[in-house]
């Protein structure tokens, strides 16, 4: 029995990291998203270590063994490339160039200690979790009815209904409770491939109407974020999940009829999503005067936002050098910047200057935890991939494939969108929540 309650209340910790962590915003705060989202994301993930250690400490108080058909939430074999990780964040700790700050990072977001093993044990233990078909469409309808309100928030600002006044620098005002377009629009990619998922999956092998509702609300908000990154991200990531999809149409006979038209359906979304992503950089998506500018200058903030993001990077690699194995220590990164205030970042303006994230999760990675850190990230998500890929051989439900072919969407889609988007708590623990996901699937 207390094997069971551990279970069920670290699988609901999942649950509360898809639906709240996106909403969670404190509109009395200077920084209203960031420290209150990283708080929830600990707090969730202590609660859930507390559950998985409870069988443990039952069990050695009644001094009972532990019987040969049970299991509890523990360490596995296949576990040993999150230990790898988790003992890399530390290691960059004890040598940061700050050990306070990377503790308690000035910065409070995805980029402290505390977060960063917040969410890999976290993974860690939602993923061993998660055993059954009914948890697994449990988290992804978590993620999915979580996004609702999120969307309808970010629609209702496009039309200026928004009753709260929120002060930002992008091209788009649509946010929503994430905190800013671009970090909307990452989020939005990662969750638009479940409900589609749901959408055609359905019952019965007939489509459920209310996911494609949400499917479309959930693309027009998309489409009101202008965020380049993000759609580029959906679109290899759509094309991986279709190409998968396609392989296994022995899996889905009953649609053989219709596999021609979705194969050239198919083609014209890609077609009309590469055209679309050219208008995102002009001014023919939305009209400038609709978000209060001019369009020469919305096209000039465009083009300085690519240039820009080739100064973060190049400022980003030069501050490698002798840092390069262990880096700076998680959370450091913006008080280095200040502390060195490279010409280059200062010529391109007073926003640049207050630089705070290399706007590229390899190169976070690198900066923060060094080499060392990185290949252990990069280990941990090649486990993952090997997960994924045998849980998709395995399976023939056409649901669980749909599923399966989510993940891997949104996970790609995450992927491509962090190369030029700086690294928030909101998709940082969702990317979590589908690497459990595509781990528990086996």
């Amino acid at each position: 029995m207390v094997i069971a309650d551990a279970r069920r209340f670290v699988e609901w910790g999942g649950l509360l990291v898809a639906i709240l962590v996106p909403l969670a915003f404190n509109p009395l705060d200077a920084n209203a998203f960031e420290p209150l989202k990283a708080a929830l994301f600990q707090t969730i993930t202590l609660l859930m270590i507390l559950a998985a250690l409870a069988p443990q400490v039952a069990r050695l108080r009644s001094a009972v063994p532990q019987a040969s058909g049970s299991s509890s939430v523990g360490p596995q074999a296949n576990d040993l490339r999150y230990l790898f990780y988790a003992a890399a964040i530390l290691l960059a700790t004890v040598f940061s160039v700050d050990v306070r700050r990377s503790l308690w990072t000035a910065r409070l977001s995805a980029d402290g200690t505390l977060t960063l093993l917040s969410g890999v044990i976290f993974c860690w233990l939602l993923g061993q979790t998660l055993t059954t078909r009914r948890q697994v469409l449990r988290l992804t309808l978590a993620l999915v009815i979580g996004s609702v309100p999120v969307t309808i928030y970010g629609l209702l600002q496009a039309t200026g209904l928004d009753p709260l006044v929120w002060i930002s620098d992008s091209v788009s005002p649509v946010l929503s409770t994430v905190g800013r377009s671009n970090y909307l629009a990452a989020y939005l990619v990662m969750v638009m491939p479940f409900t589609l998922a749901l959408w055609q999956s359905g019952q019965d092998g007939q489509p459920a109407r209310r996911f494609g509702l949400l499917f479309a609300l959930q693309l027009t908000c998309l489409l009101l974020t202008l965020a380049r990154a993000a759609w580029l991200g959906l679109l290899i990531g759509g094309l991986l999940a279709g190409l998968a999809l396609a392989q296994r149409g022995g899996a889905f006979a009953q649609d053989s009829r219709r596999r021609g038209l979705w194969l050239a359906g198919g083609l014209l979304v890609g077609l009309a999503g590469v055209g679309l992503l050219y208008a995102m950089s002009t001014s023919a998506l939305v009209q400038p005067s609709a978000y209060g500018m001019r369009p020469v200058v919305y096209a000039q903030l465009r083009a300085d936002s690519a240039a820009a993001r080739l100064i973060f990077w190049r400022v980003s690699l030069r501050l490698l050098d002798g840092r390069w194995l262990l880096g700076y220590g998680p959370g450091t990164f913006g008080s280095l910047v200040a502390a060195v205030q490279p010409a280059e970042l200062t010529a391109a303006g007073p926003a640049a200057s207050l630089l705070d994230d290399p706007h590229n999760l390899l190169l976070d990675r690198l900066l923060q935890t060094g080499m060392v850190g990185l290949l252990a990230y990069l280990a941990l998500l090649l486990t993952t991939a090997r997960r994924w890929l045998l849980a998709w051989r395995g399976s023939a439900d056409r649901q669980a494939l749909f599923i399966l072919a989510a993940t891997l969407a949104a996970m790609t889609a995450f992927l491509v969108q962090a190369q030029a988007t700086p690294n928030v708590v909101t998709t940082d623990a969702l990317f979590w929540v589908m690497m459990a996901l595509a781990a528990g699937a086996t």
